[in-house]
This record gives structure tokens, C-alpha cells and sequence, in this order.
């Protein structure tokens, strides 16, 4: 859910398009509320960042970088007739989007300068890593890799609900350290009973934990379009999850429909 109201929104579009002279005073507390505890976090679990008090020079440089982009990047970022973004909800996924790239290239900035690394308890740790530290370079190799599925899975043509299950796996896997078996009971448990606007929902929250994870306002919008698509009179997203499993059953369903979207991600990322 985002933190602001539509009443909200609406403020900050008329203060930003209906002046001579714009005000930027409702774009900022729009922005602190979405984004303050998101940045304290990810600064949190970030080795580079935690610990080293730069949480508010991020959220300068995030009211920063909105004040100078949010009118041409996003409210009229398809002006051809002069229509106003008006989707709250693109709003909230776009400055998300923004922030995450300014986070991450304040801990990239660090990473070059050298910096020791924090930890949560015992104070500094001992190691200064460097680029030749194997470790990191692995996990970083594996996000890398893992984001770009991601990127195929989201902006594939599979069915939505397809890919949702993807999605889900991989961050249930990931977010609660279960295995890829556990994971299926897991699903089924969470989401049989939610439509798939819900499913949708808390699994770009979920998305969210992770900075390097960026699900861009396009890829956002092409889930919606799918979700919003008639079928039998009534949108994809708000069938059941479990209206979608096969006859054979949700576990088979789940591990058939993850299969194959592991070999489109096979096959487009070896290319």
C-alpha cells in the first residue's frame, strides 16, 4: 500500500502544473513518506552504507533529483496532447525507481573511494574489501544474474499468472531461505485464496527489500495491462490464484509453469 492518499497526489499535481511559478512543498512529503523508511532499510542491509549515517544525504539527493525530473520524466513524460500523468501508483513505483538508483550509486561512489565495511553488532569489521575481494564479486555476479531474469520474466508474453509464480518463487526462496520445493507449499499457502491483483501486490513490496532489484514503471505497467485484460467479462486480476492451477494440482502447476519460465531464461540470457 503507498503511504500517501489520492487527495494527496492530486495536491502535488495541481501545486507542480497549475502555477506560474510551481511548489514543490507536497512532492517532498509525498516523497518522505514513501521513501525515508525504505532508504533507512536498505541502508541497513547494504555492508557499504550501514552504519555510516547516510540515509538523510540520500533523501536530499532523492527531493533533489524528483524537484528536477517528476514534470518531464513523469507528469508529462508522454506529453504529446498535454494530458497529465495522473496514476498514483506509477508515482509511488517511479520514485521507488529513483531512489534506488541514487542508493546505489552512493554505495558504488564508496565502493571506489574503499571504504570498511560495517557490522551489526561487533562494530567495524576488521576486513577493508577491494574489487579483488571473490566473494563479493559472486554474490554480485549472482544478483546480476538474477536481475536480469527479472527482466525476461516480467517483460516476457507469458500469462501473467505464470509469471507471477516466478516472481514468487524467487523471492519466497530468497526472503525466507526455504528450498524450491518448500517454496511451492509456501505459494500455495500465501496466495490460492488472493486474486492476482493481490498477488501482484505483495510481490513488488516483497521486490522491494532488495536494491538491486529494479522493477521499472514500464515493467510495472505491462503487469497491469495483463492483469487488467477481460476474459469471461471479468479482469485476469481478479480471478482467484488457484482458478489457474491444472487439473494435476497446485504443486505441479507451480513447478510446470516455473520450469518453463526458467528455460526462457535460459535461452534469452545465453543469447
Amino acid at each position: 500500500m503507498r503511504p500517501f492518499t489520492d487527495e494527496e497526489f492530486g495536491i502535488m499535481v495541481s501545486e507542480m502544473t497549475g502555477k506560474a511559478h510551481p511548489s514543490f512543498d507536497m512532492l517532498c512529503t509525498i516523497a518522505k513518506k514513501t521513501l525515508k523508511p525504505k532508504i533507512k532499510y536498505w541502508c541497513s542491509v547494504d555492508p557499504v552504507l550501514r552504519g555510516r549515517g547516510e540515509e538523510d544525504d540520500i533523501m536530499q539527493e532523492v527531493f533533489k533529483r524528483l524537484i528536477k525530473t517528476a514534470m518531464h520524466s513523469f507528469l508529462k513524460r508522454d506529453d504529446n496532447d498535454g494530458e497529465i500523468n495522473r496514476d498514483p501508483d506509477e508515482f509511488r513505483n517511479w520514485m521507488i525507481t529513483v531512489a534506488k538508483r541514487i542508493k546505489i550509486d552512493k554505495a558504488n561512489e564508496l565502493r571506489k573511494t574503499g571504504y570498511r565495511e560495517r557490522g551489526f553488532e561487533d562494530g567495524e569489521a576488521e576486513q577493508i574489501p577491494d574489487s579483488s575481494c571473490g566473494d563479493d564479486r559472486e554474490t554480485a555476479y549472482k544478483q546480476a544474474v538474477l536481475a536480469a531474469a527479472f527482466t525476461v520474466v516480467i517483460e516476457s508474453d507469458a500469462r501473467v499468472y505464470k509469471i507471477l509464480t516466478w516472481l514468487a518463487q524467487s523471492l519466497f526462496i530468497m526472503d525466507y531461505s526455504i528450498a524450491k520445493i518448500s517454496s511451492n507449499d509456501a505459494i500455495i499457502a500465501a496466495f490460492s485464496e488472493k486474486t492476482l491483483f493481490e498477488m501482484k501486490d505483495t510481490l513488488f513490496e516483497l521486490a522491494e527489500k532488495y536494491d538491486w532489484i529494479v522493477i521499472t514503471a514500464e515493467q510495472a505497467e505491462r503487469i497491469d495491462r495483463a492483469l487488467n485484460a477481460e476474459f469471461k467479462d471479468k479482469r485476469i486480476g481478479d480471478f482467484r490464484y488457484e482458478s489457474f492451477f491444472m487439473k494435476k494440482g497446485g504443486k505441479a502447476s507451480i513447478s510446470d509453469w516455473v520450469n518453463r519460465m526458467n528455460r526462457l531464461i535460459e535461452s534469452r540470457i545465453k543469447r
